[in-house]
């Protein structure tokens, strides 16, 4: 499991909710601010894993010392949150695959070695 003095690899995907007519403004309404709240918890520099291609959905891994209750919290308490909004925090461990994410997989690799020294 990835766990270093507390430390724990993080992949948070957000999903807006929107019709079709305010997607993209629900976007600027949302996001900018979950990240900013995510980036205030992170121990250092995340990695954006994906979006859709309108941007309603994403992922972004990153490491923390918080609890997840504590991070989906700090997220769906951010400026523009809705009930309607999903957020799911997962923790992930050394064990993992993918094809594609290029620069996730890269990212995960260096944090895990970064991590377990």
């Amino acid at each position: 499991m990835f766990d270093h003095e507390g430390s724990k690899m993080v992949l948070v995907i957000l999903r807006v909710s929107s019709t079709e007519e305010s997607a993209k403004s629900r976007v600027k309404d949302v996001v900018p601010y979950a990240m900013r709240a995510i980036k205030s918890i992170e121990t250092e520099a995340g990695q954006l894993v994906f979006t859709d291609s309108d941007g309603i959905t994403l992922g972004y891994i990153f490491i923390t010392s918080k609890p997840l209750h504590v991070v989906r919290s700090v997220i769906t308490k951010a400026q523009g949150w809705s009930v309607y909004d999903s957020c799911l925090v997962l923790e992930l461990t050394d064990s993992f695959t993918g094809v594609g994410f290029s620069k996730a997989w890269t990212w995960m690799q260096h944090r895990m070695k970064h991590i377990d020294q």
